[in-house]
């Protein structure tokens, strides 16, 4: 994020988050248990299989 968008991470670290699929689901769900109903994710991992994979597991997460 910081080399996409030329700037600190403390400018946005509030309305993001990065780590593993269980960090992520950690920090979103304050916002699930909020009411957002819809999230937008986007992963950095080797493989397209790896991202369909990281982004399940977060969903899979998120509904138990």
């Amino acid at each position: 994020m910081e080399s996409l968008y030329q700037l600190p991470y403390e400018k946005f670290r509030h309305v993001t988050t990065a780590g593993t699929p269980h960090q992520v689901t950690e920090w979103l769900s304050a916002y699930v248990d909020g009411g957002v109903t819809s999230i937008t994710l986007a992963l950095a991992t080797d493989s397209v299989h790896g991202i369909i994979d990281a982004a399940a597991e977060v969903r899979c997460l998120l509904q138990s």
